[in-house]
């Protein structure tokens, strides 16, 4: 990976206040997970996540720092946008990004089926917590807003979407969640708790224009 930063600053009692450039030559996200001993990512197409780059402008304030003016391909989807730490030390994140066109089933698990066998004999679905990374969410602190012009999701093509989305101390929330799909208006507020082991999920979903 061919990383390259340019910056000047000063310190203002003794706190730094930096400033500049940089930017990531395109790369094989797999190819590095490789080359630092971890698994690759295991996706439905095997062509996703081989070619990655981006730049933009980066300043860091004390305890704060930020990545404004991003711009990044990953495969074929463009982002634009910016990402700032609000605290460094506690690590809190806020966000603002702009995607062209995203096709998550590309990136999704190969679908696999996991059972168990309940007491009668009959095999039933067996995934605690929804299968999602419970401890990961736990320690987030990120609140952003996700603008996509389309995105296809469980073979499902929808255009316009905007999410807002908040985590912390494992609670979730994507509200608002708006999107088109087939000429209908999707709009949602989705919360998932995650504190415990046994997840709880609420939502309000509201479709208008439905064929």
């Amino acid at each position: 990976v061919n990383l390259t930063v340019s910056g000047d600053g000063m310190l203002v009692n003794n706190v730094p206040e930096l400033q500049g450039t940089l930017s990531v030559a395109n790369f094989s996200p797999q190819q590095l997970l490789k080359a630092l001993g971890e698994e690759p990512v295991d996706t439905q197409d095997n062509a996703v996540l081989q070619r990655a780059e981006l730049q933009g402008d980066w300043t860091l304030v004390g305890d704060k720092a930020a990545l404004e003016n991003l711009v990044s391909r990953v495969d074929d989807t463009g982002i634009k946008g910016w990402v700032r730490a609000a605290s460094i030390e506690q690590e809190q994140l806020v966000f603002d990004l702009q995607i062209d066109a995203l096709d998550l089933d590309r990136y999704s698990a190969p679908a696999k089926t996991t059972v168990e066998t309940a007491t009668g004999g009959d095999p039933v679905a067996s995934q605690p917590g929804f299968g999602l990374p419970l401890e990961q969410l736990r320690s987030l602190d990120l609140e952003g807003r996700v603008a996509i012009g389309n995105l296809t999701v469980a073979e499902a093509e929808l255009s316009e979407v905007l999410v807002k989305l908040r985590i912390q101390q494992g609670q979730l929330r994507l509200n608002p969640l708006n999107a088109k799909l087939d000429g209908s208006n999707y709009s949602g507020d989705v919360r998932l708790d995650a504190t415990t082991d046994q997840p709880k999920l609420a939502f309000d979903l509201r479709v208008d224009n439905l064929d």
